[in-house]
């Protein structure tokens, strides 16, 4: 258990260490179950994927991912009373949407703050470079539940760089070259 718990401990380190940036390594899902559950939330997982931003937590039945986590942001995260910009280094991206899509919503998320986690979104990727996976350029939509509040986001992704890391927990286990992106162009457009 102890070997385990320390190899777990190795992935998180590695990556938070190189400064690897969690955001579009949320699986995408075209379906999800919901269950309700009184609070606490907690649930006892032994691992679905991200396994080098671990802690990793979902929100359910939100569908939003998060790595990285520590103790001191919990507080925030739960009740949605602080900033959103102090969440920015934690979320990994929201299930309903592909890599390109996620690093963008992030962005927006910034701008538009708490209520943009209950709008309703859906993505898609307009152009990209499918050879090298250099850059993309993507398409939010959103609205609120009710229909008041609708529009959209397109935003042009880009390589902005990489860091090493380990993609896997375990002894000697090789450092591999992952790409950081940005968004480099964001624009409200309806």
């Amino acid at each position: 258990m102890e070997d385990s718990l320390s190899n777990w401990r190795f992935c998180c380190v590695v990556s938070k260490a190189n400064g690897e940036d969690p955001i579009g390594s949320a699986p995408t899902s075209e379906h999800c179950l919901a269950l309700e559950m009184q609070l606490p939330w907690t649930e006892k997982n032994s691992h679905f994927g991200g396994h080098q931003f671990a802690p990793t937590l979902i929100d359910l039945p939100y569908g939003h991912y998060w790595g990285h986590l520590t103790p001191e942001i919990l507080e925030l995260l739960v009740w949605h009373n602080g900033s959103v910009t102090e969440l920015y280094p934690f979320y990994r991206g929201w299930a309903g949407l592909s890599k390109f899509e996620q690093i963008a919503e992030r962005e927006i998320w910034m701008q538009e703050g708490w209520d943009w986690l209950n709008y309703h979104k859906s993505g898609q990727v307009l152009a990209m470079d499918e050879a090298d996976e250099e850059w993309a350029e993507v398409c939010i939509n959103f609205s609120a539940e009710n229909g008041s509040i609708k529009g959209a986001y397109e935003a042009r992704v880009e390589a902005s760089g990489s860091v090493m890391t380990a993609w896997d927990s375990g002894n000697q286990i090789p450092l591999e070259e992952v790409k950081q992106y940005r968004v480099s162009h964001l624009v409200k457009v309806a």
